[in-house]
């Protein structure tokens, strides 16, 4: 964990020196945990969204302004609710749980489109972070046929995976406050391709929305 922070930090002071903008946003989300398998059979999920927030520090524009590489770090707060059970006529699991997570992410948008006006921006990339915090309320029942039946009580990480990748995209306008400061209101999107839990009857991913403002400081304008 020390590791990692120490990264980040070496990842931002540097690329700070560099680059041409910088950006502080924070926003609310609402996450959907899902599956891409089917129920299907004694396979069934059943998932329930929920609201959190996060804190975002951006740079834009490394190296120079024809280079429009953005990169972030955001603290997320997410959660929801989760249900899943598999197994057939010799026996069977179930997991449900409420969820909620911290992590820290760093965030890569190598794919940048701006409007001619310069108004409206489109950031399209990847983001990788990993697990600060969580609390987790709920059980897994188990049993098969001829021995007894198990029910265990979760405990906060118990089912919780600790580093996760997905794919991001962002939409985002830019109001000027003056010729070196805008007001930047942005919809962002998260589609984990990683597995958000472990120990459970099936993978199950995250995809969050988030509705955000931001406040952003161009160094390269006189």
């Amino acid at each position: 964990m020390k590791a990692s922070l120490n990264i980040f930090l070496f990842l931002i002071l540097t690329s700070y020196v560099h680059a041409q903008s910088f950006e502080i946003s924070g926003s609310r989300n609402k996450n959907n945990f899902f599956s891409f398998k089917k129920d299907e059979g004694h396979y069934i999920t059943k998932f329930e969204s929920d609201a959190g927030y996060s804190a975002t520090l951006s740079l834009e524009n490394l190296f120079s302004d024809s280079i429009t590489f953005r990169i972030t770090v955001d603290f997320i707060n997410y959660r929801g609710s989760i249900y899943t059970t598999d197994g057939g006529l010799g026996g069977a699991s179930t997991t449900e749980a409420t969820v909620r997570k911290d992590v820290l992410g760093l965030g890569i948008y190598p794919f940048n489109f701006t409007s001619t006006n310069k108004i409206f921006h489109l950031d399209i990339g990847g983001e990788f972070s990993f697990l600060m915090n969580s609390s987790t309320a709920g059980h897994q029942y188990s049993w098969q046929y001829g021995t007894p039946s198990k029910y265990t009580d979760l405990v906060d990480g118990s089912i919780n995976n600790n580093f996760y990748l997905g794919l991001v995209a962002r939409v985002a306008g830019q109001l000027a406050m003056g010729k070196k400061w805008s007001l930047t209101p942005q919809l962002l999107l998260y589609l984990g391709l990683s597995n958000e839990f472990r120990n459970i009857e099936t993978d199950v991913h995250s995809f969050r929305a988030s509705l955000g403002l931001g406040i952003k400081r161009d160094f390269g304008k006189n």
